[in-house]
């Protein structure tokens, strides 16, 4: 698929544009800037991985130099100047014009002040008592229904430098969540409430949780339980051997952060293991009722789990993929994929998709 078809696509794509925080105007650089075997065109998988990277800030502009001498402006016209110029680096972070970066062990915040300054707005708005402490999961909620919060939940609101990781605001706000929903005891009524500075330090000095994810999925919903359309997303069916098999690899390998390992030397390790051929064609997990993805056996989900999970997965996403629903919740929902891959395919054809294909 040529670049140029690519970038004609995405020009008059506006839900892409907006999705991708994309700038249309050095949308054309961006794209023959960014590495790709055929440096005029795209495979699919390197044109969702654009748009990935498009999306995380990664793709930068050069900041405005400032004005130089005369005597350096005759030795460096103005027509050379490296202004606009893109600068595609995946090695290495540059912040965002937008964002307002905060590192504390290598993670920084993504969020603009803008941002942050609407999560305290809500937070006020929670604390009724004026007293800086609020109920946790009413504030998660508040946070969610706010337009200008759900309008970026999918977007990177953190980088974990030392995994090259990007956690989505989501991701955050369900792990502010599982926090409470976990604890047990006296620990559970001391994470009921939560103040302002341990809610606006989740975004600006984020630090993985050490045991949330061993917490997470652990203990699957019975099957007693009643299932509905409504709460059947989060089932879990394979066999808690096959589940207890996958942990017990997992623990063997280095961590990084506390809690995430790579994910192509955890797959390959699984897939290495004499065991893995006696229970690649057990049920992995069955269709939930609202969501497209069909049923799987467990290897089908290890393989999509290759192809979807990024660089570092921790437990918690592994549980995930195993549910019925098949992948974590802060993942691109498999609808903008398929729409994407739809559009990808027409243009593939050379057909002009956009109006009628999504």
């Amino acid at each position: 698929m040529s670049k140029q078809d690519i970038f004609e696509y995405i020009v008059i794509s506006p839900q892409i544009i907006e999705l991708y925080d994309i700038d249309p105007v050095y949308l054309q650089e961006d794209l023959n800037t960014f590495p790709t075997q055929n440096p005029n065109a795209m495979t699919f998988s390197e044109f969702l991985a654009f748009l990935k990277y498009s999306g995380s800030g990664q793709i930068q502009k050069a900041p405005e130099t400032k004005k130089a001498s005369p005597e350096k402006r005759k030795a460096s016209p103005e027509k050379t100047s490296t202004k606009g110029k893109v600068r595609f680096s995946p090695e290495k972070e540059q912040p965002s014009k937008t964002r307002a970066p905060a590192e504390k062990a290598g993670n920084a915040c993504l969020l603009s002040d803008e941002i942050l300054n609407t999560l305290r707005e809500i937070y006020h708005q929670v604390d009724k008592y004026d007293d800086l402490i609020v109920p946790r999961l009413e504030l998660v909620k508040k946070v969610r229904e706010d337009v200008r919060i759900a309008r970026i939940l999918h977007k990177p609101a953190v980088h974990i430098k030392e995994i090259d990781k990007y956690l989505n605001m989501e991701r955050i706000l369900r792990q502010i969540e599982d926090e409470e929903k976990n604890a047990i005891g006296e620990s559970k009524r001391a994470k009921e409430y939560i103040s302002l500075n341990q809610f606006l330090r989740y975004f600006t000095n984020y630090e993985t949780p050490d045991s949330l994810a061993e917490k997470l999925g652990e203990e699957p919903k019975k099957k007693s339980q009643k299932l509905t359309a409504d709460n059947d997303e989060d089932f879990i069916e394979i066999n808690p051997d096959h589940l207890k098999f996958f942990k017990e690899i997992f623990d063997t390998l280095p961590k990084k952060q506390n809690s995430f390992v790579e994910t192509i030397i955890f797959i390959d390790e699984i897939r290495k293991n004499e065991h893995y051929k006696f229970v690649a064609r057990d049920v992995g997990r069955r269709k939930a009722a609202k969501y497209d993805l069909q049923s799987e056996t467990v290897e089908e989900v290890i393989n999509r789990m290759e192809n979807e999970a990024e660089g570092c997965i921790s437990w918690e996403e592994v549980i995930q993929f195993f549910t019925r629903r098949g992948r974590p919740l802060y993942f691109i929902s498999s609808l903008v994929l398929i729409s994407l891959g739809i559009c990808y395919h027409y243009l593939k054809r050379g057909k002009k998709p956009l109006s009628k294909a999504v």
